[in-house]
């Protein structure tokens, strides 16, 4: 399996633009939880089912709970409303169902879901191979806190001297007709900068994109914080806002693949496509464009040592549309 590196932030404009047919959202705000903030498979759900238009299929995320011990939620997802973005010792029974950003789901909502390590969700019946699909991820407050603060079972990220090398990644795999497509790497916490200022936690939603046929997402956690019983950081993650797109112009855009690495780096970033690059322009995070370069080339090296340490964004284009990727510079 080839992982790459590739974090999608955004999706382009000329993407978002599309004539798209069957347009479907999924942002949980139809769904009314146990007691009012969580269903996790207590009350019998076994799963999650959204009914897609006619051209995509139905979405479908399993719900697993366990009546052992009195009953927990167990595996896959769980739907909440719960909000406590408090940077506080991590509580289990408190932060569980929370997203750190605090909101619940995105600006104006206040559902989402959340995952625990290999959850899943599937689209049955799929009957179309032209979409693109993006979701949003984040922090729980349980695994932040925990990762923040250190806690009975897991390590303070950095260690007591703030200099060790920590990460927590979400490995995100895409399938299609059971067949192993792709797959992309979102970092909810990573200190492996040699820089600790460079050094953070997610705790904003972050997009992730995906361009053609896929009908299955699987979810793999991984820590650097590991014991004899597996992974000592809380293995849940939150989710939010599923929007899968299908049109015509789909189809031309998922002919484009590139790769920029090393990301991070500390100034040269080899660009490569399976397209002819027409050019590249490179914006701060506030939307100024500071950085344009035209190309004619599918791959090629673009020398950013003027830019200082921070996150950027940075557009590629070809006939088919551009692409957005973030980059990090480290100095």
């Amino acid at each position: 399996m080839k992982h790459k590196n590739i974090l999608f932030l955004l999706i382009s404009s000329s993407i978002l633009s599309l004539h798209a047919q069957g347009l479907d959202t999924i942002s949980f705000e139809n769904i009314v939880p146990d007691s009012g903030m969580v269903l996790n498979g207590k009350s019998g759900e076994t799963e999650y089912r959204k009914k897609l238009n006619a051209d995509i299929g139905n979405l479908v995320m399993p719900i697993k709970w366990d009546t052992s011990f009195g009953g927990f939620w167990a595996g896959g997802w769980a739907i909440s409303r719960k909000s406590d973005s408090s940077t506080v010792s991590s509580n289990f029974a408190k932060h569980l169902y929370c997203a750190k950003p605090g909101t619940g789901g995105q600006i104006g909502k206040k559902a989402f879901a959340v995952g625990q390590n290999g959850s899943y969700f599937t689209i049955r019946n799929f009957n179309n191979e032209n979409i693109q699909m993006v979701f949003k991820i984040t922090n729980t407050s349980y695994a932040y806190n925990s990762m923040y603060f250190g806690d009975a079972f897991a390590k303070k990220f950095g260690g007591s001297s703030g200099t060790d090398p920590d990460s927590f990644v979400c490995i995100i795999r895409s399938y299609y007709k059971g067949t192993f497509i792709d797959s992309e790497l979102v970092y909810l916490a990573d200190f492996r900068s040699q820089n600790p200022a460079n050094d953070y936690i997610l705790k904003d939603w972050y997009t992730v994109g995906f361009f053609g046929a896929r009908d299955s997402f699987a979810f793999e956690l991984l820590s650097s914080d590991n014991g004899g019983w597996g992974m000592n950081t809380p293995a849940f993650f939150a989710l939010d806002d599923i929007v899968i797109y299908v049109g015509e112009n789909v189809r031309n855009t998922s002919k484009t693949r590139t790769e920029v690495y090393p990301n991070p780096t500390s100034g040269a970033l080899v660009v490569r496509s399976n397209q002819m690059l027409s050019g590249c322009v490179i914006y701060t995070s506030s939307g100024r464009e500071i950085y344009r370069q035209k190309m004619s080339c599918t791959d090629g090296v673009l020398f950013l040592q003027h830019l200082t340490t921070g996150i950027y964004y940075l557009t590629v284009q070809s006939q088919y549309g551009s692409e957005t990727r973030m980059i990090q510079i480290l100095r």
